[in-house]
């Protein structure tokens, strides 16, 4: 392997390196993170070496040409020996060139996956998971019924001490409404005996003065 034939100096960070399966240079920038690689030169591309031989242009001059003088389109096609880019050139590395500066030789062949591993045999039936979930739900089923019904007898022992009460009220009421009755009723019979002695009360005092001399007209 030649050196680079490109030998213009390189900016600060450049190197260069030589890709032995595109038979081509190419050039990495080592102070951009991670390294930059290109086919190009930083530069840009190089001039025409000076004094550069040409070949002639194919088939024979026009006859109305003098044989000495420069055919038309001289200087203007590529120099002969001028060492035009290499194939590839102007086009960046493959992919796996590794950020040391080296070319990562390609790798052949297919790697063949491993076997899948066997499939765990299943297991029928309740795994330990549900069945606790399903005997922490029966026990949740059993603690609300249970606690349902104890409050349904608070409830009705309390609605039994309600209605005892108000009996008991009624009650109260009643044996209070019939002794004021009573008492009403022994006020009238005080009012009728002291009636009745107001009225016997002139004939209780003629009756004590001898019947009223004698004038008392009920016993006449």
């Amino acid at each position: 392997m030649s050196s680079n034939p490109d030998t213009r100096p390189l900016p600060p960070g450049w190197i260069t390196q030589y890709d032995p399966n595109y038979r081509a240079w190419f050039y990495v920038n080592t102070a951009a993170q991670p390294p930059v690689t290109t086919w190009g030169h930083p530069l840009g591309a190089a001039p025409p070496p000076p004094n550069a031989q040409y070949a002639a242009p194919s088939g024979p001059p026009p006859p109305n040409q003098s044989p000495y003088s420069s055919p038309p389109g001289y200087n203007q096609g590529p120099g002969y020996g001028y060492n035009s880019p290499p194939s590839g050139y102007g086009q960046p590395p493959p992919s796996d060139y590794n950020r040391t500066g080296g070319y990562a030789q390609p790798q052949y062949g297919y790697q063949q996956p491993p076997p899948p591993a066997p499939a765990p045999p299943q297991k029928h039936g309740m795994s330990t998971g549900a069945k606790t979930a399903l005997g922490v739900g029966a026990a949740g089923v059993g603690a609300l019924l249970l606690g349902k019904f104890v409050g349904h007898e608070i409830e009705e022992h309390r609605e039994e001490r309600r209605e005892e009460r108000l009996e008991d009220r009624l009650w109260e009421r009643e044996r209070w409404d019939e002794e004021r009755r009573e008492e009403r009723r022994e006020d009238l019979r005080w009012e009728e005996r002291r009636e009745e002695r107001r009225e016997d009360a002139p004939y209780d005092a003629g009756f004590n003065m001898g019947f009223d001399n004698g004038n008392d007209d009920r016993f006449w």
